[in-house]
Parts: structure tokens; C-alpha cells; sequence
């Protein structure tokens, strides 16, 4: 038996995680103590973790896309935004502005690496499934030019 230095209750020692340290080879709070104090404890850093990124949302988002647009496409902020400029804020294929108001996508030709322009989301998935080959893209034309 030994008694939890949290509770104050004699337990049996079965109900004691073991610690190398420890002159008995035991915690000296019992398993149902150690359990509450752990779930507080992550339940505390949860509520810090979350207001923590609340405040910090738009700076880590400013990081992370700077870093980003740097690592995939060789690109600065200041060059995406030259881009977006030339482009009106819109989309180079639909000339439409992207959906939820998000940042358009750097469109790039996948071998040589060299930037084309900015698109929006929908154009941007578009091209990519269709894997960017010109001969679909003239059939789909065509077949929708026969219900027109």
C-alpha cells in the first residue's frame, strides 16, 4: 500500500505509475490524479494554443505564403503583386476574381517552370486534371459547340 501525495488516499501499488527515480520505483501520485492533472493540463493548452494563433493568424499566414510563392515558383510578394496588377485582380482565363475572396494561383508550365500568369481556383483544378493538354481541351470545345 502507499499513500497518493495529491488525494491522500492509500492505494494499492498497482495504482501508481512506476518512475525510475523514485526511491519505491513509483510516482508518488496515484494513476487517477496523474490522469486529471494531465487532462487539465492539455486542456489549458489548448485554450492557449488556440488563442495563441488567433493573434498570430495573419502574420504566419504572411510568412508562410512569402515563403511559399519563394520555394515553389522563385517568386517575391512584390512580383506576385506586378502580377496581379497586369491582371486587374482577376483571373487570366475567366477574368473572374477567385472564389471566398481567396489569393489567385500562380499558374506555371510544368517543365520549363516558367510562370503564365495567375488563375483562379476553379480554371486553375481545371487545367490540371485535364493535364494540361491542349488536344482534350480543343475536344471539349468541340462537343460542347455541338449543344450550343
Amino acid at each position: 500500500m502507499k499513500c497518493c501525495s495529491k488525494c491522500g488516499i492509500w492505494k494499492p501499488k498497482f495504482e501508481f505509475y512506476k518512475r525510475s527515480t523514485a526511491t519505491d520505483g513509483l510516482r508518488s501520485w496515484c494513476k487517477l490524479c496523474c490522469n486529471k492533472d494531465n487532462a487539465s493540463r492539455e486542456h489549458r493548452y489548448k485554450e492557449y494554443r488556440k488563442q495563441y494563433q488567433s493573434s498570430h493568424k495573419k502574420e504566419y499566414y504572411k510568412r508562410s505564403r512569402k515563403h511559399n510563392l519563394h520555394r515553389k515558383y522563385s517568386l517575391t510578394i512584390r512580383q506576385y503583386n506586378e502580377i496581379a496588377i497586369k491582371q486587374k485582380g482577376v483571373c487570366a482565363i475567366c477574368n473572374k476574381e477567385n472564389i471566398n475572396g481567396n489569393k489567385l494561383s500562380v499558374d506555371h508550365d510544368h517543365k520549363t517552370k516558367e510562370i503564365r500568369g495567375l488563375l483562379c481556383s476553379k480554371c486553375n483544378h481545371a487545367l490540371g486534371l485535364l493535364g494540361e493538354d491542349i488536344q482534350i481541351l480543343r475536344s471539349m470545345i468541340k462537343y460542347l459547340r455541338k449543344f450550343v
